[in-house]
């Protein structure tokens, strides 16, 4: 059974384990040691069991939405799982009822998975130069998308 709770530091663990994990599997670069970001608020955590399988959260800027960290293990991602799926719904039902209707956030293009997941739930790619002045930039990414969530029905 898969659930999606609200970080508590006693996920760390499992957390550390899938950062690396994903950071092996598509050989990532290191972020820019200058570059130490907040844990986003809010952060939701995917579990199997207790076991840590994903994480996905959100920084709340002025009028718009940020989404962070959207990780999920091998093993756990594909339509057919419907993890991503999940973790991404969360995200979309807690911009909605915080009144937030626009959501942007950067990748990096070794995740082309996730890019097709992103474009298939509703999500456009631009320019670095479209995102908001504001934007809170992590240095390694290098590819960013957008959505307008009154135009989407359910990723």
């Amino acid at each position: 059974m898969i659930s999606i709770v609200l970080y508590d530091p006693k996920y760390e663990p499992g957390i550390e384990i899938l950062s690396s994990d994903i950071t092996r599997e598509y050989n990532t670069p290191k972020a820019h040691p200058d570059y130490k970001p907040a844990l986003p608020e809010p952060y939701w955590v995917a579990l199997a069991g207790n076991e840590v399988i994903g994480t996905v959260g959100v920084n709340r800027m002025e009028h718009y939405a940020v989404l962070k960290r959207m990780r999920l293990q091998q093993q756990y991602r594909g339509k057919a799982k419907g993890v991503s799926k999940l973790l991404l719904q969360t995200v979309f039902e807690w911009c909605t009822q915080n009144g937030l209707t626009t959501i942007y956030l950067g990748t990096i293009i070794q995740f082309e998975a996730a890019q097709k997941f992103y474009e298939q739930s509703g999500f456009v790619k631009i320019d670095q130069q479209q995102l908001p002045e504001d934007f809170p930039n992590n240095p390694i990414d290098n590819l960013f998308y957008t959505i307008e969530l009154r135009t989407v029905n359910n990723p």
